[in-house]
This record gives structure tokens, sequence and C-alpha cells, in this order.
């Protein structure tokens, strides 16, 4: 497969679908693959979530996602034995502004979701999902859902 190389730290594949983001730091590749979707389906790697789930509430078609995301939401439903319900999964820059979020909020990289899981207070699903994410991974624990993100390094608040 052929790479050309966009926005100097993003390189994003022939099928314009799957993007690789690399550390602007040490110019290497990050553990990140994003793909550029617009099917409203079960998303690649997901036994339960959806596009339609995870596209910008701005009722924008397409929309960034990432695998590894996937792969962390899939294991606090396994764990917590319950639906995990995304309130906000990939954000424009658009609506990101436009609902107050950060600057560089991992919503617009695909990388991120802000979810609730019937059953389970924001604790609980705090929790799980710090025990899954050990060593790397946002997790913040608001009053009434927990944002979860698969960023390089630690970060936690409220847990």
């Amino acid at each position: 497969m052929q790479n050309t190389t966009i926005f100097g730290n993003i390189e994003k594949s022939i099928d314009n679908r799957k993007f690789f983001l690399y550390n602007t730091n040490k110019g290497e590749k990050e553990m990140q693959t994003i793909y550029v979707e617009t099917y409203p389906g079960t998303l690649l790697g997901a036994e339960h979530f959806t596009g339609k789930e995870f596209r910008c509430k701005d009722g924008t078609e397409e929309f960034l996602f990432s695998p590894n995301l996937i792969e962390v939401l899939e294991l606090i439903r396994e764990k917590l034995k319950a639906p995990v319900i995304i309130n906000s999964g990939y954000r424009t820059p658009e609506w990101n502004r436009k609902v107050g979020g950060a600057k560089c909020s991992y919503h617009m990289k695909g990388m991120a979701a802000d979810i609730v899981v019937k059953g389970h207070t924001p604790k609980e699903v705090a929790k799980i999902a710090n025990e899954i994410m050990k060593n790397y991974g946002g997790v913040i624990r608001y009053t009434n859902f927990v944002h979860v993100d698969v960023r390089e390094k630690y970060y936690r608040k409220g847990v």
C-alpha cells in the first residue's frame, strides 16, 4: 500500500480511509491508526458499535474512529456485562467548538468517546476503564458520564 504524507505528521493511505498519526517530537509512528468512514453499520473491529453511534451530532456523514478505542469500549462492555452508550464520539472541529470541547480534543481525532453504561455509575465505569488502560489513555469521570480516550500518555481525572 502506497502512502502519502499530509499535514507533516499525518500519513494518509492510498485508499483515503486510513491515517497513521506520527509523534512529531520523535518522528516515529505512534500506536494509532485512524479510519475515515461514512458507513453507519458495525465498525471494523467492533461487535457492538456502529458508525451511526460515532458520527458527529452535527449530522456530518464522514467520521474518524480508532480501532484501539473500539477495543477499549468492547472490553468495558464485556467486563460490566452491560451496553455502552456513546453520548459523543467523533466531533468535527466546528461542533467541538460549539459544545465547548478542548482545543485539541481527542474527539476530533476519532480517539475519544463520552460514555454511559446502563446500570453502572460513572465511578464504576471509570474504574473499569482505568483497569483496562493501565499505562496509557485518558479517563475522565464526570457527574453523568465518563470520557475515555486512547492517547499514548496516561491521564486521569476524577478516577
